[in-house]
């Protein structure tokens, strides 16, 4: 499977194994950056926010490029 492809589709996110919300990704390949968009299905506490920050980065090394992660 491509990069291109991953980043592509939208991917469900989970903490604790439970769906959590939707998260689509968006590579632009000019600037070598990795757009991150988390629509959780509820309000995230502060210490989950980050879980979905390490999670974006690490994501975001696979594709090497920076990651911009928005929560809204």
């Amino acid at each position: 499977m491509s990069r291109h492809h991953l980043a592509k589709r939208a991917r469900k996110g989970q903490i604790e194994n439970v769906v959590s919300g939707l998260c689509g990704v968006q590579a632009q390949r000019k600037s070598s950056l990795t757009e991150v968009t988390v629509k959780p299905f509820r309000n995230l506490s502060s210490a989950r926010k980050q879980l979905v920050k390490e999670e974006a980065a690490s994501f975001g090394e696979f594709m090497g490029t920076k990651v911009e992660v928005t929560i809204l």
